[in-house]
């Protein structure tokens, strides 16, 4: 700073940057007597370009998270149909063995639960090993405008648990909107035994 200084022939700093997480209040704190001297730019309003079109990305892909979660919805419960349809003749040979209908339709609910946890959490140990295979060997590719050159990778509780429980939820409550569907569709397995189904 002292060699800053002599060059400009005045005791005043020439360009401070501050990074991440220092507020605006803070920084007016800290400049204290230099502050009418001085101009504040952020980076928002340096980049508004960018940021405008990292805003847009994120709408986007909000967008396109909706509607693959209807895709895989529809996908669930027409997969879930196709499952009970042939699983149909076993639920009605346990029926006719003795299990209450009741609990045979519970036993299915048990199985959707296991499907959609076991799916789930295969589904986060997978995506914790790439994205730690990404953070220890990605190579640098992004634009010199950002401070982070390889893909940023951020991995926080609350980023695990809704990967985890959206998915998880989406799926069990399809798949019972199925089941349930299939139940109001077979609700006498008398007439289905007579019928020869």
């Amino acid at each position: 700073l002292s060699l800053v200084q002599n060059l400009v022939r005045e005791r005043v700093p020439n360009y401070l940057r501050f990074f991440d997480g220092v507020l605006i209040e803070q920084i007016d704190g800290l400049l204290g007597t230099f502050k009418d001297n001085l101009q504040l730019e952020t980076w928002e309003k340096k980049n508004a370009s960018l940021v405008k079109a990292l805003r847009l990305e994120t709408t986007v892909m909000l967008l396109l998270f909706i509607s693959m979660t209807l895709l895989v919805s529809v996908s669930i419960i027409s997969g879930y149909m196709i499952f009970f349809s042939k699983v149909k003749n076993d639920m009605l040979s346990f029926w006719i063995l003795g299990l209450p209908k009741k609990n045979l339709f519970r036993l299915m609910r048990n199985f959707i639960f296991s499907i959609g946890l076991g799916t789930s959490l295969c589904g986060i140990i997978a995506a914790l090993i790439f994205l730690y295979l990404l953070s220890s060997f990605a190579p640098e590719f992004m634009p010199d405008v950002f401070v982070e050159r390889k893909l940023p990778v951020n991995i926080t509780t609350f980023g695990i648990l809704s990967s985890f429980f959206i998915p998880f939820i989406v799926s069990v409550l399809f798949a019972s909107i199925g089941l349930n569907y299939f139940k109001k569709e077979n609700a006498s397995f008398l007439k289905l035994i007579r019928g020869g189904s």
